[in-house]
């Protein structure tokens, strides 16, 4: 499995795994709506985009039990209530209502938890000094 490949032969390497969100049904009747107040339906999702929860599930679990090294971000469950509003059919995005948008809040934010976690871990002696 790659992740324990990479967790053993590198083992300084921090690693983030994106879930994968499913993709937003019926976009055109969003236009002018605002965020969903509950999760799209999962049961009528075409392309098998109903799925794709339990198969995050199962990623999450296992990153989890075998590698908690490897930090797990979640970006279907706010994904799940954001109206993806579009022009048109070739799925040209409005300004600001990407979803992707609030991935990379997580990310940074994830990022900035990483950061201050290694500053409160670092060792006096581990520190090199220019």
């Amino acid at each position: 499995m790659t992740f324990t490949y990479l967790v053993k032969n590198y083992p300084n390497l921090f690693i983030i795994y994106r879930n994968t969100p499913p993709g937003v049904m019926k976009h055109h009747l969003y236009f002018d709506s605002p965020p969903l107040t509950e999760p799209q339906d999962r049961t009528i999702m075409p392309y098998l985009w109903g799925i794709l929860h339990d198969q995050n599930e199962l990623i999450r679990k296992m990153i989890e039990e075998e590698f908690p090294s490897i930090l797990y971000l979640d970006v279907e469950s706010p994904s799940q209530y954001l109206v993806h509003r579009h022009d048109d059919e070739v799925h040209v995005c409005q300004w600001g209502d990407a979803p992707h948008k609030i991935w990379i809040h997580l990310l940074y934010n994830s990022l900035l938890l990483i950061d201050e976690v290694s500053k409160a871990n670092e060792k006096e002696e581990d520190k090199v000094w220019i």
